[in-house]
């Protein structure tokens, strides 16, 4: 999804370029039926995060934000360094005025983690969880090298731009439509180990997603929009409320849900959380 957008009426001298690499979270994915089995096409968030925070740059320093919006749903890490990345660094080094850059990486090499490896981290053989953590670390030094690839290339074209980069929250808390957890406890405990470290985890140190990910983002002054550190630290990350009933987006305001037989979210309180995140992130990246 590639999109310009912006309020007519302000000097062209105070233009705003609004980048965003990522997947389908930046896209706007509140609930996709099909992981539920059913043929319904995805449905965006009304209370979207990425357009709301263009509209806070337009509304609150009086600026026109055209919006760049290159998210892919399923999208890898490596898929957005080697597709994403490239159209990136050119419309940035083409605009002629300031940029902010929005980056979202790390979820689906999870989910392809959990795939392939998922019986392996739920076995009692040392053997299979020796192979789970071994290729656990395989994924997330994966991750940390392609966004060091994505974050350098973008502040050598943008040495001066506000890039902000979300951490990963852990959908597994969420509900089904008929109120089923999403997961088992130890399950989605485990998913908070591989999000945020366990150094006692199988006698392998583990150094978690997030953890790498805030690591990185210092590495090239970039600010961290911490969606899960937010929830971690509020106590909130197992709070279903936050989570869509895909288990795997944030939950978010919706209206035509009526017709899958499917409650209205009139909340959202998961995109309520990332627009948070992302606001103060960029507040810090902005003022002195």
């Amino acid at each position: 999804k590639k999109g310009k957008k912006g309020k007519k009426g302000h000097d062209n001298d105070r233009e705003l370029l609004l980048v965003s690499l990522g997947a389908s979270i930046s896209f706007g994915y509140t609930l996709d039926p099909g992981l539920l089995g059913l043929p319904n096409e995805p449905i965006l968030a009304d209370n979207h995060h990425i357009p709301r925070l263009a509209d806070l740059l337009e509304d609150v320093f009086g600026i026109e934000v055209d919006e760049y919006n290159l998210s892919v749903p399923g999208a890898t890490s490596g898929e957005i360094a080697a597709d994403q990345l490239p159209d990136a660094l050119e419309e940035i080094a083409r605009y002629e005025h300031g940029a902010v850059i929005t980056v979202e990486a790390g979820g689906n090499d999870l989910r392809a983690f959990q795939a392939q490896y998922l019986p392996y981290c739920t076995s009692t053989d040392p053997a299979d969880l020796g192979v789970c953590f071994y290729q656990l670390n395989v994924t997330l030094t994966g991750v940390e090298d392609n966004l060091r690839t994505i974050l350098g290339s973008l502040r050598e074209v943008a040495p001066d731009a506000p890039i902000l980069v979300q951490t990963q929250y852990n959908p597994l808390y969420g509900q089904l439509p008929d109120g089923t957890p999403c997961a088992p406890a130890s399950l989605a405990a485990f998913a908070d180990a591989v999000l945020e470290g366990d150094p006692a985890t199988n006698g392998a140190p583990v150094l978690g997603m997030n953890p790498r990910i805030r690591q990185i983002a210092a590495e090239y002054g970039a600010e961290v929009a911490d969606v899960a550190g937010l929830l971690y630290t509020t106590g909130q990350y197992d709070n279903p409320i936050y989570y869509s009933s895909d288990c795997t987006h944030p939950a978010g305001t919706r209206d035509a849900v009526a017709y899958l037989g499917l409650p209205e979210d009139e909340v959202g309180a998961g995109f309520e959380a990332h627009f948070g995140a992302f606001a103060f992130a960029l507040a810090k990246a902005l003022l002195p």
